[in-house]
């Protein structure tokens, strides 16, 4: 009876295990989530062993999963491309230099530079969208690098990501076509053309745009553009207050008296802005006579004269822009007629709208004057209400 027990036993693990056919799965099977899940301990461990390779396009699944630089896409295996990565380098550098025709540069660009958060070239700023028409009006899209905040135009690598560009520039690049059916930007197939210098140049980020007032001679943008007048776009916007308003609350006050008065007593300590905004009759002195107008202003006595564009604005430009800006430069500030008349790229002031203003955006934000040569807080005061009042020529 035993034996009989013994030999049903057996007859029962052969019938159990041993007709179980061999698995023999493809790694185009194995992509199947049901075989995926038997061979899912191998391939953990296998992935503890990854290392590093430098190409990817023959290996098996289970291999390409053994390497770090390797990641299985659509039925074969490819190299993974790094999110933000910059193959920029040298910021603020002079990127022609080296990136001529023959040169030491990899690559010979046409144009190049770097994008920064002020003129002194503190910090760089990655993901400004810059726009450049050349002579024959052909449009070319940049958006400054990740690591080194660095543009350039090289003609054998240059491609625009035409995915996420908004209607009005898909338009005008040729790089791009919208699909009104699909309303979307897409890639246009064209040879990509030369840049013609001279260069109207635009800078936009994060709801800021600015236009260089002058065209650009040719691509080499650090050759000019050195520490102290870098190419750079201000992260944030400066408010702009009246004479009088020290607390800079946006209103004139007895609170502003009071800081004014104690200013004046040595019991508080006026920066540079507030000194500005309390030196009402702009004699380089805080002083009673500076709390008598103020207290004017409050009272409805002494409420701001026009503007004189000839006695208060123009000497400005006399004093800090005509020497560059006077029969060059393609801007003219000589004259009240000249400055409304524009630079290349159209209007630089916006009567009623100081903020809206070219000029006053680079005066306001330090690109211009170039250097260490900016106007005080109160010019670039006169110059705003000049504009709020419609920019006469009074």
């Amino acid at each position: 009876m035993s034996k009989i027990l013994f030999i049903f036993v057996g007859l029962s693990f052969i019938f159990l295990f041993g007709n179980t056919p061999k698995t023999d799965i493809n790694k185009t099977e194995l992509m199947n989530p049901i075989h995926k899940s038997i061979y899912q301990p191998y391939i953990k461990n296998e992935f503890l062993l990854k290392h590093n390779r430098d190409d990817c396009e023959d290996l098996s699944y289970i291999e390409c999963l053994q390497e770090v630089e390797c990641e299985w896409d659509e039925d074969e295996c490819e190299e993974i491309e790094e999110e933000n990565e910059d193959e920029s380098h040298n910021s603020g550098q002079n990127c022609l230099n080296c990136h001529y025709n023959g040169g030491p540069g990899e690559d010979e660009f046409i144009i190049g530079g770097t994008i920064y958060t002020d003129p002194q070239g503190t910090e760089i700023l990655p993901g400004v969208n810059v726009i450049i028409e050349d002579a024959i009006q052909n449009i070319f899209f940049f958006n400054s690098s990740p690591e080194y905040g660095n543009i350039w135009f090289d003609a054998e690598e240059y491609e625009v990501e035409c995915d996420d560009i908004p209607m009005d520039l898909c338009i005008e690049l040729d790089q791009c076509i919208w699909e009104f059916d699909d309303n979307e930007c897409e890639d246009n197939e064209l040879q990509v053309q030369l840049p013609i210098p001279p260069y109207s140049i635009t800078v936009e980020y994060n709801g800021y745009s600015a236009t260089m007032p002058v065209l650009a001679e040719n691509g080499d943008c650090n050759s000019c553009h050195i520490d102290g007048m870098r190419i750079h776009v201000p992260t944030t916007l400066d408010p702009v207050y009246e004479l009088g308003d020290i607390n800079m609350d946006d209103v004139i006050n007895i609170l502003d008296v009071v800081v004014l008065v104690n200013s004046i007593l040595g019991t508080d300590q006026l920066d540079e802005d507030q000194f500005q905004l309390a030196d009402i009759n702009e004699d380089e002195d805080i002083n009673i006579l500076d709390i008598v107008l103020m207290v004017d202003i409050i009272l409805g006595e002494n409420e701001p004269d026009e503007m004189s564009y000839s006695l208060e604005i123009q000497p400005i430009f006399n004093s800090y822009c005509t020497s560059c800006h006077g029969n060059s430069a393609g801007l003219n500030l000589t004259s009240y007629n000249n400055v409304m008349d524009g630079s290349y790229n159209g209007a630089v002031i916006m009567p009623f709208s100081h903020s809206a203003s070219e000029l006053w955006q680079r005066i306001n934000f330090g690109q211009m004057p170039p250097g260490d040569n900016n106007l005080t807080q109160a010019q670039i005061n006169l110059i705003a209400q000049w504009i709020d009042e419609g920019a006469l020529n009074n």
